[in-house]
């Protein structure tokens, strides 16, 4: 390389400039680049964009449960609440076609022996709890199952949609559809002992972190289009693409074309990634496609709060320049 030669020293500072500015991108925590494996050479640039979503739903997801002395009785009893439950949403004006049991689950508990009570001794133990001696508690079976249920909303006033998720809650606390009151079929000393049992365990529990506990969980739904994602994907590839075109002319270079893109789209529920797309490709795969796009092929946005029902995408842009 001739030292004299002021174009190959250019060269050379652009190539460094772009370089250092890759290299703050990559130390910078951003998540679109967690999933990618490299990063080509170029400009880097991110854009942003939010879309808010209409509400269309109130959404009732949950655990129901039931127990009996064996498998059989608990699974019949579960039965028998899903029955209950089932008509009863209907009473609420429910959407019917959107009431969904998953598939019986069965579990034992209340044996001095079961691995269940052990594991509460244990920590009783280990937290200077006294161990009361309960005698031998009877062996019972939980049926689990979850349900997942929609409701139209009956209006599109913000006040009084705010109201909904708390007269929800009561609605099903009142009519049990937890299933609290699915006890097994036990003789009034037996009832006892796995009372005393299950409420140690529950003070025990209350101790350790929290988990699932099947509580109901209520949110606001809205549909995504096809038409918003992509227009959503569009908005943030343009902001990636202007402020690519600003660092290119702090660094005195033409913007040249897409290499590469990394999309991270993400609701108030969910966050993913896509893997790298060309940059043809991916106005294909966002275009044509979705052009015969059907009602069925929305997506659920959902949120706690009318004000979390947004989908947003970020854009991690890589351009060539000249």
């Amino acid at each position: 390389m001739n030292r004299n030669n002021p174009s190959a020293h250019r060269s050379l500072d652009i190539a460094f400039c772009a370089g250092t500015l890759l290299a703050f991108w990559l130390m910078s925590p951003t998540p679109t680049l967690a999933q990618s494996g490299s990063v080509p050479e170029g400009i880097v640039a991110r854009g942003t964009a939010t879309v808010t979503v209409e509400p269309s739903a109130l959404r009732l997801t949950m655990s129901v449960k039931a127990q009996g002395k064996d498998p059989k009785s608990a699974v019949r009893s579960l039965a028998a609440h899903k029955q209950r439950v089932r008509k009863e949403l209907g009473e609420m004006n429910a959407n019917s076609e959107s009431v969904q049991f998953t598939s019986t689950q069965l579990s034992t508990g209340g044996s001095n022996n079961s691995e269940q009570q052990q594991y509460m001794r244990m920590m009783q133990r280990q937290m200077g709890q006294v161990v009361p001696d309960l005698g031998e508690v009877p062996t019972v079976y939980t049926a689990t199952a979850s349900l997942r249920v929609d409701w139209p909303l009956p209006t599109t006033d913000p006040e009084a949609l705010s109201l909904l998720p708390q007269g929800l809650r009561d609605q099903i606390s009142k009519r049990d559809f937890q299933g609290d009151n699915n006890a097994p079929d036990l003789d009034e000393e037996s009832l006892e002992k796995l009372e005393a049992s299950q409420a140690m365990g529950d003070e025990t529990y209350m101790y350790m972190e929290e988990g699932d506990s099947g509580e109901a969980r209520i949110q606001f739904v809205g549909k995504l289009s096809p038409d918003q994602r992509r227009d959503g994907l569009k908005s943030a590839i343009a902001k990636a693409k202007t402020s690519a075109q600003v660092t290119a002319e702090a660094l005195e270079v033409k913007l040249g074309k897409l290499k590469t893109l990394w999309p991270n789209e993400s609701t108030s529920s969910t966050t993913y990634s896509r893997s790298a797309y060309m940059g043809s490709e991916y106005y294909a795969s966002y275009g044509d496609t979705d052009a015969d796009a059907t009602e069925d092929s929305q997506s659920d946005v959902t949120a706690a709060t009318l004000d979390g029902l947004r989908f947003s995408v970020s854009i991690f842009a890589v351009y060539d320049f000249e």
